[in-house]
């Protein structure tokens, strides 16, 4: 046994023995292994300062250099009031390049949000909505001028990004599905911020879990699913979260068969909430770069939820999930028929498969051409495939840079 300050616990660890009576602490059995924060939280709550733990059946205790300081490890956000937002002049719809620029310093100003949300819930400290909401307005506000750049910026992420920004992307898809399907302001508002908070329990799993880049292991897959609980708990703890989300944080993984965590809810006993957000929790995961998977373009990974529509998700919020962010979402790499690439710019929303395109390369001479708008549906070319740049030699910035021209 090694003996540690309560300070140190983590997720993963294994108790022998807590310090003082039995009678003070809130757990029956003596000896078990720490699988999520509220744990934790219980234990020094109760006022315990000393645990005895088994290094070799569970977590040791983080190297000084890893543990966290009293400084999250990633910049504090610029400071949000809604003073300022109130000073803001009224929204009015802009151009896609005009939105970019604010869209790239929201991504940034959400990535530092999370990380020191996600920082704080590290280091045990009492999550704090005011930020979040303010950031969450921002979001619903961006997707008022224009509905395509801050979505199809947040999927440009790398692998080091993807924990943040990931929670991030899931914020702004909700509130697009949350528009699309009509619901009222103030839900809209909780249906975002359920998407910032939906991961935070991955805040107390291992640092090499996250980043594992091969297949996890039976415990370590049990262990990964238990974030849900472990942010619910989070959540709950604050007493500042909606229910909305709450449910969005604890259930965002159940699936409409019934083969979900942590739950096995079905069909109608999954809340509208939750079965928003395994959608946009999922589609997000697919497109987006990670430790453990290769991006999908978006249309392939609408292809592959819908096949699994009436199984998994909700076919009728799908079907305005796609409505959302389109079957060609801005920003996409396609080919056309004359063998030229270009990049989606924008939707038609009189016909989903002949958006508007900017076309900058040409397939038959492998060089650039001089780029070109052209609008889908008042020319004979058409759409014949997704493409992933990397295949033609191009990088996700350059392929987004055209979304500008």
């Amino acid at each position: 046994m090694k003996q540690i300050d309560a300070s140190q616990l983590r997720v993963g660890m294994f108790v022998m023995k807590l310090g003082g009576s039995w009678l003070k602490h809130p757990f029956w059995r003596t000896q078990f292994q720490l699988s999520n924060q509220g744990q934790i939280e219980d234990i020094r709550k109760a006022g315990i300062t000393e645990v005895w733990i088994d290094p070799e059946r569970g977590e040791d205790v983080l190297p000084a250099n890893l543990m966290p300081t009293s400084a999250p490890a990633v910049p504090e956000p610029e400071p949000l009031t809604r003073e300022t937002l109130a000073a803001r002049p009224p929204i009015t719809p802009t151009s896609l390049k005009e939105e970019w620029k604010h869209a790239q310093q929201l991504v940034q100003n959400g990535k530092a949000t999370l990380g020191h949300m996600f920082a704080e819930a590290r280091m045990g400290r009492a999550l704090e909505t005011e930020k979040a909401l303010l950031l969450v307005d921002d979001v619903s506000n961006s997707l008022a001028r224009n509905s395509y750049a801050l979505i199809a910026l947040a999927r440009l992420k790398t692998k080091d990004d993807y924990t943040y920004l990931h929670s991030f992307a899931v914020c702004a898809l909700m509130v697009a599905l949350a528009k699309t399907l009509g619901l009222p302001e103030d839900e809209i508002r909780e249906c975002g911020l359920g998407g910032l908070v939906h991961d935070i329990g991955k805040s107390a799993m291992p640092r090499t879990l996250l980043d594992k880049s091969t297949a996890l292991t039976k415990d370590e897959l049990a262990l990964l699913q238990t974030h849900a609980v472990g942010g619910h708990h989070l959540l709950v703890g604050t007493g500042q979260f909606s229910e909305i989300a709450r449910e969005i944080c604890l259930h965002h993984h159940e699936r409409i068969d019934g083969s979900g965590y942590p739950d096995a809810q079905k069909a109608d006993g999954i809340s509208l909430w939750a079965k928003m957000g395994a959608i946009c929790d999922v589609y997000d995961t697919l497109t987006s770069s990670s430790p453990y998977h290769h991006a999908w373009s978006p249309a392939q990974a609408l292809k592959y939820m819908m096949a699994r529509t009436d199984t998994q998700f909700d076919r009728t919020i799908f079907q305005a999930f796609t409505r959302s962010v389109g079957i060609y979402p801005v920003g996409t790499l396609v080919k056309l028929r004359t063998n030229r690439l270009g990049v989606v710019v924008n939707q038609n929303e009189a016909s989903a498969l002949k958006p508007d395109v900017v076309v900058f390369y040409s397939g038959n001479t492998k060089t650039r051409v001089r780029p070109e708008r052209i609008s889908l549906s008042k020319s004979d070319d058409a759409i014949v495939s997704v493409e992933d740049a990397t295949t033609w030699g191009l990088s996700d910035e350059e392929v987004s840079d055209m979304c500008l021209v």
